[in-house]
This record gives C-alpha cells, structure tokens and sequence, in this order.
C-alpha cells in the first residue's frame, strides 16, 4: 500500500453545480473534474497530450475539451477525438488522456490515483448530519507539505504558545499522555485537561470537569480531534490534508458539535475562532518550511513527540510501499506539561 491507494478530496459537490470543471492538483499532478452529459462525473489529465497545454486554458464545450494551443480536442471520456493540423488522409491517432476513478460521499467528492482495483473507502465525519449536531466546513490552502501539516493538527504542546488565549496558555500544567499506534492508526490520549482551552473553555467546559481528549491519526492523511465535558458539550475537529505538491496542502476541515441548545446561537463564534486558529497555523507551517525544506540536521525529539514520530512513520512506510498492518503495534505514556 502506498499514499496514493486511497481516496482523496477533489473538491466540494457543490462546486460542480457553479462551474463547468474544477481544476485541482494532486501529487503534482493537475486534473479536471466535471459532470458529463448524463449526469455522471469524471476525472481527466489536465494536460495535452500533444505538447502538455492545460486544456482547462481551451475552447471547452459541454461535451468536448479543446485545447488552446493547437486544437487538439478530446470527447468527455478523454479520448482523442480530432487534430484540426492532420490531413484528411492521415490517421487519428487512438490515445486517451488518464482519468482517475470518481466517487462521492459526504458532499465531497473524492478522486484516488491508485491502480488497484480496490481501495480503502473514503473517511467518515463523525457526526455528520446527525440530529442535534451543528457543522461548520472549511478549505484552506497551508505552504506546507502533509506530514508537516498533520503533525501540526495533532500537537497539544504548540497550542500554549501559536494561538495563546483563543486555544490554551502556557499554564505548565501536567497531563498525561497515552499514546498507541495500531496498524494504520495512531490514538492518543490525555489525561488530566480541565479549563486550559481558552476562549473554549467558556462553552466547551464550563463546570470545570475532566475533559475527555483523544485524538487520532487515519492514514494516510487525516487528523480527528475530539472534546468532549458532558452530552452537550462534545466537538470534533476533522481535518483532511490533500498532496497537492510542491511543499502545498489543500485542508479540508469538517467541525461537528453538540452544544445543545446553544447550537445556532455558537455556530459564527465557532466558525470565526477556527479560522483564526486555522490563520495562525498557516502562517507558522510557512514560516517553518521556509526554514526547514533544505535542512539536512537530525531534529531533536522529545517524548512530548511521541504520537507526532509515530504519525511521521506511518507515512514514512507508505512512501516506502510498506504494509502497514505488517508493522509492529507500539503504546506509550508520558506526562508532559501544557
């Protein structure tokens, strides 16, 4: 199994119905997703297969892309269907552009460049349209590769001091971390959270008991927090990191919470401080691979890190083509301090 044997997000269903196709990028790759004329959607290279222009720059039509350099035109499966340059006499050459599998589920639409017949089905939300549960869906565009951004998502510590007052201060408290890696999975943990949450801790928090936090790494490339204080007072924080390329992570973030009656009234408020957090974390991702993308040093670790090292391994066996539900199942418990 490797990083591309799996389904990742192309983009929002809704897009499709404002726009003829949607052009994305994935393993440094460009595509286009449209809908054909029954109803269907497909997914093409985005590039001619003459002298590789972006047919999404050429003269398309609902059942045709022609491209703007010299006029090459493909049907809506992709194949090459006219050369205006060739002769009558001269023979069309039958080639098609590589399209990739198509798939929808949660209002998302999911495409996978994997050559497998079978693949893992896409991530479910948690509480995703479920009575009582509010939901808040956001896109951003992170100057960071994957795994930098993933490690970022699931980093208790850094809370205190990247987003100090909207989510955690540096109070040194103590809490316990248990950590285990089961296959593709790492879980964690922690133990001992009370208040320490910020601006949160007014609505997730607010009779000051233990919380209950664990969160969780799905290979390839998602990241799902979740707090919880009571039956109304539960949040989740999903996040789905897609390979763009180049050092860039498109990161599709799904919130779901159940705040009760208070549901309506907290959605704006939800929405404002996750893109904050979200701006935050975006400025600091650039601003570190700027900085490391060239480095060549050993990073220096501490047990503080061990579900981020665990997290970086996984896709490290990935890269490899490692199975891994042949890895070794590993757990872990730490105090660090927050």
């Amino acid at each position: 199994m490797s990083h591309k044997n799996y389904w990742y997000i192309a983009c929002e269903t809704k897009e499709l119905t404002k726009n003829r196709f949607i052009k994305f990028e994935l393993f440094n790759e460009p595509y286009l997703l449209y809908k054909k004329e029954d109803g269907s959607l497909a997914c093409i290279k985005d590039r001619c297969l003459h002298r590789g222009f972006p047919l999404s720059q050429g003269l398309n039509s609902k059942e045709s892309f022609q491209c703007g350099y010299h006029g090459w035109k493909y049907d809506e499966n992709g194949n090459l269907i006219n050369i205006p340059s060739l002769s009558s006499q001269a023979k069309l050459p039958r080639v098609c552009l590589r399209s990739l599998p198509v798939i929808t589920h949660q209002d998302y639409v999911f495409v996978s460049t994997s050559e497998k017949a079978e693949i893992p089905k896409p991530f479910s939300i948690p509480q995703l349209r479920t009575k009582n549960w509010g939901h808040i869906r956001l896109k951003n565009l992170f100057e960071s590769p994957v795994t930098q951004c993933l490690e970022n998502f699931l980093d208790v510590p850094h809370t205190a001091w990247v987003h100090p007052g909207i989510f955690r201060k540096n109070k040194s408290e103590a809490l316990r971390l248990k950590s285990k890696k089961t296959g593709s999975f790492v879980t964690t943990s922690y133990h001992g959270e009370k208040n320490n949450l910020g601006f949160f801790s007014k609505f997730l928090n607010p009779t000051n008991q233990e919380l209950i936090h664990t969160d969780t790494f799905f290979s390839p490339n998602i990241s799902c927090v979740f707090y919880s204080a009571g039956p109304h007072r539960k949040f989740y924080i999903t996040s789905q990191a897609i390979p763009t390329g180049d050092g860039r992570t498109w990161v599709f973030t799904d919130l779901t919470y159940n705040y009760g009656i208070w549901n309506t009234v907290l959605k704006p408020i939800i929405r404002w401080h996750a893109q904050k957090i979200i701006k935050q974390d975006q400025e600091l991702l650039r601003v570190l691979y700027e900085n490391t993308k060239f480095a060549n040093e050993t990073k220096l670790n501490t047990e503080a890190d061990l579900p981020l090292l665990w997290i970086a391994g996984l896709r490290s066996y990935l890269e490899k083509g490692i199975d891994l539900k042949q890895t070794k199942n590993v757990k872990g418990e730490v105090e660090i301090r927050v």
